[in-house]
């Protein structure tokens, strides 16, 4: 029987991938990078100015280079996850400029002891499994330093895998590399074979890749790193107002990011992040928040799956506030994404179309991972949870209470166990904070005083410190 979820086909999906794989052959890429474009013609590409176009052939054996799964380490080489389509693993968004202030509630720019904050406060979420780089942004550091010191400072504060951080020059990837190098010594086989982070890159749609973009790919190959290839046509501004034409868009400049990536580098792990995104057109914003995005990124892990792409979705909404229009379309979108199950299922921490965050936000967004992947898990039917004979004992007693099947489902994973809403409704007699939002600050309050990780080793810490006051005097100069 089919699946009413999904609401494209089999054949929906070939036609998007192969719509995409047209726009690259007939329209071609804007590419202002010589060296990738000498690349692409010796890899039998028609280049015209600064006008590439990639033939079919050449995108099949691309994606046949790509592995279908990678492992994604954290700061400790013991800490490992599968990145891959046999397991959902949940993770936040970023790199919001804004955050909510506890003690005032008023929105203030966010600053480098919030990246600090957030990611601590991330490294102890259960529903978590790998941090993006990084929440907030450091908004107090001049631009070039951002980056690198987002990054910087989310290794010192989590001992989980980073997605991340966005790369937009040579110099700001280099400086990444070195950053991540030194967490693994120094050795450049050694992060190549126990990546810490997937670096992305992203073109400026639609179908533009500027030389900067290109070095940044490029360094990232160089190092044998997992590229997380990023896009984000915006529907009525950047691609046609209509879904289908929007995901082509995207998935076009996916594929000719996994391209260039598998000429530089044969087998380098590829992470499919094609978000398209809807203008509104009254303010001509990009919006998040509608059914639109749960369709477009389900539709975008079904394809990942048809190709055998790993892949990352991310459920967002357009409130400023943790109010129920957040909790009600990012567990819409969040839903729809996880259904298709994503390699990785992002948006935790998103308000307002990406512009700000709370740490309430944090705790809510977690609690609700922890409600998707119980979903994913499904029933398990089996003789032991169809419990005939279980059943037997019950119409003797009249009652499940003291059987010992009740008690050991009871303390298993059967029933998910939330930690901010409550199940009693209006019986509930325990003392403190009656709505989740306000157990959701209470318990963000008691992370943000107690919750600590690891410090990086010294060695490990000054040589990151070195790279970073290096960065800065050259892009200073």
């Amino acid at each position: 029987m089919a699946n009413r979820w999904m609401h494209v086909s089999e054949q929906d999906l070939q036609r998007i991938h192969e719509t995409a794989v047209r726009i690259l052959a007939e329209q071609g890429i804007e590419l202002r990078h010589a060296a990738m474009r000498e690349r692409l013609a010796g890899s039998g590409c028609a280049v015209r100015g600064n006008r590439v176009s990639i033939p079919p052939d050449l995108v099949a054996d691309s994606l046949r280079t790509i592995p279908p799964s990678f492992t994604l380490y954290g700061r400790s080489t013991d800490r490992a996850l599968e990145i891959g389509l046999d397991q959902t693993y949940c993770t936040n968004t970023g790199i919001f400029p804004n955050l909510y202030d506890f003690e005032t509630g008023q929105i203030r720019r966010s600053t480098l002891e919030d990246v600090r904050t957030t990611s601590r406060i991330l490294d102890a979420m259960e529903n978590v499994h790998a941090v993006y780089v990084s929440l907030v942004d450091a908004t107090d550091l001049p631009p070039h330093m951002n980056t690198v010191s987002d990054f910087a400072a989310v290794l010192a504060n989590t001992t989980k895998p980073i997605i991340g951080p966005g790369v937009t020059s040579r110099a700001e990837a280099e400086a990444v590399v070195a950053i991540a190098g030194a967490l693994r010594g120094g050795g450049a086989q050694e992060l190549a074979a126990r990546p810490p982070c997937i670096p992305f890159v992203c073109p400026v749609s639609p179908l533009s890749f500027p030389s900067d973009v290109v070095d940044a790919l490029m360094v990232v190959a160089a190092a044998g790193l997992p590229l997380n290839a990023l896009t984000n046509p915006v529907m009525g501004l950047t691609s046609p107002f209509t879904i289908a034409s929007a995901m082509a868009v995207g998935h076009a400049e996916v594929l000719a990011l996994a391209v260039m990536a598998q000429i530089l580098a044969p087998g380098l792990p590829i992470l499919n992040q094609n978000t398209p995104s809807v203008a509104d057109m009254r303010s001509l914003s990009a919006t998040t928040g509608g059914p639109e995005t749960g369709l477009i990124r389900q539709t975008v892990i079904l394809l990942s799956h048809y190709l055998h792409l790993p892949c990352c979705a991310h459920g967002h909404t357009s409130s400023a506030v943790p109010d129920f229009q957040a909790g009600e379309e990012k567990a819409l979108n969040s839903l729809l994404i996880a259904s298709a199950h994503p390699s990785l299922l992002g948006g935790l921490g998103a308000l307002a179309n990406l512009m700000v965050t709370s740490y309430e936000t944090i705790l809510l967004d977690n609690e609700r991972n922890g409600a998707l992947l119980r979903a994913l898990r499904g029933v398990q039917v089996d003789p032991d949870h169809l419990a005939f004979d279980v059943l037997g004992e019950l119409l003797e007693t009249g009652t499940a209470l003291g059987s010992k099947h009740t008690l050991r489902y009871l303390r298993s994973a059967e029933v998910w166990k939330p930690r901010l809403a409550s199940r009693e409704g209006l019986g509930s007699a325990e003392p403190g904070p009656r709505s989740s939002l306000e157990r959701a600050r209470a318990e963000a309050r008691r992370l943000i005083a107690g919750h600590e990780v690891e410090p990086l080793a010294g060695e490990t810490q000054r040589a990151i410190d070195g790279i970073l006051a290096a960065y800065d005097r050259a892009q200073a100069a």
